[in-house]
């Protein structure tokens, strides 16, 4: 086990350690889903992107340069495949191969150092807390009409280009997207990430990470409370249909309560009204139906891949410049596939898989919001499922914080 005085730039260890912990959710705020990405320059995100990745490089070859050997064997192998044979250069795939080394540094860096594990978490806890009660706030606040907020344009905020992104906006308490609910005029809440459905995804792998965080389940019930409250703000379908499911598959209440046969007739019961449920609102009320139109439009043209784009992709940029109609992907997978290649996607999904094994739900959940949104490469998820999963891996639990 590596020894603090390892990682200690300065005189105060523990003061070290947290400023290793504080640049790097510094560096996940700056990437998508946070907003705050649309106004910081490409070339300042970069080097500060850079400089976590060469500060994590020093503390990994302090105690342990042959961390994840195969996974960086085989990282390396899949870019000179991709760069020889396929349509990417280099300095398009550079931002997804940073990606890839920050996951691998932090996996080193949390195998060897479990305060700076407990710093990461305590400080995303924080941070998420925080959003969190902005989100209820803004809810509640904007439905009730007890706050007003303005109308803003982000695209034109940040490129002068109307349309990419409305809001209604509060510097304090971020954004809301207007939406009609059930013939109601209603206002989702984002606060500062790009929206509602984004706020929704990840307030949702906190609920699934944060058990894992604790010395037991009851230590995260605070945490996971705040996580449904805001996730239930966002009106977003893919958190609401998949709790909904994994509340009562997985709700305890009612396995003791009822018997086998009635819990069968309860559970079809609730299947025929959710599928209903469904196809009568969901899809009509949300941008579900959006997505399920543009993801059978992607799937059609997927079909006329030669061989060559199909191991390699069509190169960065496609899914904009072909899809233009639906606003480029929005699904993790097939973006992915249709820019990079089926290579490319199945390392992706190896290295998800890996990281979620001991979590089949996580893992599920994972796998189903992508189909929505594209946040596999994302360095806050990558931060999450990075440190879950070195807290899964510890059986006696000595990393975890206490309850």
């Amino acid at each position: 086990m590596i020894e603090k005085s390892c990682i200690t730039f300065i005189s105060k260890p523990k003061l070290s350690l947290s400023l290793i912990g504080l640049i790097v959710i510094i560096y996940v705020s700056l990437y998508n889903p946070f907003i705050f990405e649309s106004f910081i320059d490409r070339n300042v995100r970069f080097g500060v992107e850079v400089s976590v990745l060469l500060l994590l490089l020093l503390i990994n070859l302090t105690y342990k340069p042959l961390s994840n050997l195969i996974w960086w064997i085989a990282l390396i192998m899949l870019y000179m495949v991709l760069i020889m044979f396929g349509v990417n250069k280099f300095t398009d795939l550079s931002s997804s191969l940073n990606k890839f080394i920050f996951i691998f540094f932090l996996i080193g860096l949390l195998r060897g150092n479990r305060d700076v594990l407990n710093i990461l978490i305590k400080l995303w806890m924080q941070l998420w807390y925080v959003l969190c009660v902005i989100a209820v706030v803004a809810f509640l606040g904007y439905n009730s009409g007890a706050i007003n907020f303005s109308p803003w344009d982000l695209g034109e905020a940040t490129y002068g280009i109307k349309g990419s992104y409305y809001y209604l906006h509060s510097s304090i308490l971020g954004n809301i997207s207007p939406k009609i609910f059930f013939g109601m005029d209603m206002g989702r809440a984002s606060a500062f990430l790009y929206e509602g459905g984004l706020l929704g995804v990840f307030c949702g792998i906190n609920i699934l990470s944060a058990k894992y965080w604790f010395e037991t389940p009851k230590g995260s019930e605070t945490f996971v409370r705040a996580n449904y409250l805001a996730g239930i703000t966002t009106l977003s379908t893919t958190f609401i249909i998949f709790f909904l499911v994994y509340f009562l598959l997985s709700n305890e209440w009612l396995k003791n309560k009822f018997s086998v046969m009635q819990r069968v007739v309860f559970y079809s019961f609730m299947l025929i009204v959710f599928l209903n449920f469904i196809v009568l609102v969901i899809l009509e009320e949300s941008s579900g139906s959006a997505r399920l139109e543009s993801l059978i439009f992607q799937l059609n043209i997927m079909g006329e891949n030669s061989l060559n784009t199909f191991l390699f992709g069509n190169g960065i940029g496609y899914t904009i410049n072909n899809f233009e109609f639906w606003g480029g992907v929005s699904s993790g997978w097939i973006s992915i596939f249709v820019e990079r290649g089926v290579l490319f996607l199945i390392f992706t999904m190896c290295l998800i898989v890996k990281l979620t094994k001991n979590s089949f739900s996580l893992l599920l959940f994972l796998i189903y919001c992508n189909f929505s949104f594209n946040v596999l490469l994302s360095p806050a998820l990558l931060l999450i499922i990075g440190t879950t999963y070195h807290c899964m891996q510890q059986r006696t639990r000595p990393y975890i914080l206490k309850s």
